[in-house]
């Protein structure tokens, strides 16, 4: 079962690295990080994390691209890489099944909380449009825009695609013009 292609069966994403091999290599990581802190930087960067880990065969290769891809693309927080992800992606390098699903689900309902508030504070009488314009989506932002085109009629495009059967819903919008908004 698949939401917006992440999992909704598995493991938590809060789960535990329960052995002192995989509590080692989060350690590893954990360093890692902190170097790039150290550095120049001042901030660990999905750039920077990239250009660490890219050349070279470190032993963290894989652990280490599956955190630059769960901060990157999944749990987006401003191209910043953060602690939460070490387990996820250790866990993830160890074949261990993770629904990402949820925890997806969730951003995408923090960000509609954040994007409804922008809208509203837009529109309060002594208020410029700086409140929408400088709003950061974190979630994959399909998910946000397809769920505001499935709710609201405003919005949505008169005439989206039949869905056949076993097509998941997201294919209901695929290449439909919105307003002139193209995917």
């Amino acid at each position: 079962m698949v939401l917006g292609g992440f999992s909704v069966l598995g493991d938590s994403v809060l789960s535990p690295l329960d052995t002192a091999e995989l509590n080692e290599i989060e350690d590893k990581l954990l360093a890692q990080r902190k170097d790039i802190i150290k550095s120049r930087a001042k901030k660990a960067t999905t750039s920077s994390w990239l250009n660490r880990f890219i050349s070279g065969g470190h032993e963290l290769k894989h652990e280490a691209f599956l955190v630059y891809w769960l901060s990157r693309y999944v749990f987006n927080d401003g191209g910043i890489i953060h602690r939460p992800v070490f387990s996820i992606a250790i866990h993830l390098a160890r074949g261990t099944r993770i629904a990402l699903a949820p925890a997806i689900l969730s951003s995408v309902y923090n960000d509609l909380g954040v994007l409804k508030k922008a809208i509203v504070d837009s529109n309060q009488l002594e208020s410029s449009c700086v409140a929408v314009s400088d709003l950061a989506i974190r979630s994959p932002f399909q998910l946000v825009q397809v769920w505001a085109w499935e709710r609201s009629s405003d919005l949505r495009s008169e005439n989206p695609n039949h869905l056949n059967n076993g097509e998941p819903r997201m294919a209901r919008w695929d290449k439909v013009d919105c307003w002139g908004v193209e995917n």
